[in-house]
């Protein structure tokens, strides 16, 4: 018998290729409305387009109801004080995670190897000059560390959903 929910669960990290694949193709028409925009509204249509895509392309397929995924880089600025565009009140109960695929994972941004195996995904960037740029190619991750946030090659990790502790 065809178990649909743990299919989709075993494909977290194909779901998350696809939805940085949207972002990609999408990018030409976000930059075309962005470009009439002032720099904040610009920060904030981006924000709540990726949320709300996220919210719809990943979250709907890998949460059950009544299950949430953490914001996807800063989240939406469109309600308030919630990060989430569709259930603004609800609070997160799962959240996506990068694990290793080689032992040798740098850290873009001092060039340290990174000693955790397990790392709290936040978005896709564009590493530039040692920085991130949400912007294309989105060939690089951004990863929330207790301390700080580091960028790490999307080659170098496969995605994985776990639930918020």
């Amino acid at each position: 018998m065809l178990n649909l929910e743990n299919d989709i669960k075993h494909n977290v990290d194909q779901i998350i290729h696809n939805y940085r694949n949207f972002l990609l193709s999408s990018w030409r028409n976000i930059t075309f409305i962005t470009e009439l925009l002032n720099e904040q509204d610009k920060e904030e249509f981006i924000n709540d387009f990726c949320q709300a895509n996220w919210e719809l392309m990943v979250e709907g397929p890998l949460c059950s109801p009544g299950g949430y995924l953490e914001a996807y880089g800063y989240g939406a600025d469109s309600n308030g004080a919630s990060s989430r565009i569709l259930y603004p009140d609800q609070v997160p109960t799962h959240k996506i995670v990068c694990n290793k695929i080689k032992d040798n994972v740098i850290n873009k941004f001092n060039g340290l190897i990174l000693k955790e195996e397990t790392l709290d995904f936040d978005g896709f960037v564009n590493n530039k000059n040692n920085s991130y740029l949400f912007e294309p190619p989105f060939d690089h991750v951004l990863i929330n560390l207790s301390t700080e946030h580091i960028i790490v090659s999307l080659e170098d990790v496969r995605f994985t959903i776990e639930p918020v502790n």
